[in-house]
């Protein structure tokens, strides 16, 4: 990644009670059009709020020409996202 960059960890347990503030950060970066770097490697649970918010950060991300980086996922993101039906919606490159 080249430029400013907004490193955004969702840490451990990424719920309902954690998409307001991780939702305040992550589009703050977008509107001051910083590369966003997104840990996800750490989560040990994560809910459908969360990844209903993840998703859509990669559609809104590449619409507005904020380049995301993610995290190797953790077993539990993997999981998840494997019983909501959405695998692999997320890029992983090195980070």
């Amino acid at each position: 990644m080249s430029g400013r960059v907004a490193e955004i960890d969702c840490g451990q347990v990424f719920g309902i009670a954690e998409v307001a503030d991780v939702y305040a950060r992550l589009y703050a970066a977008i509107e001051e059009n910083l590369d966003i770097k997104l840990d996800i490697s750490r989560l040990e649970r994560i809910d459908t709020a969360a990844l209903q918010l993840l998703y859509g950060l990669e559609r809104d991300a590449a619409a507005h020409g904020v380049r995301l980086c993610w995290s190797d996922p953790s077993a539990a993101f993997l999981e998840s996202a494997g019983i909501l039906g959405m695998p692999g919606f997320y890029r992983a490159p090195p980070v």
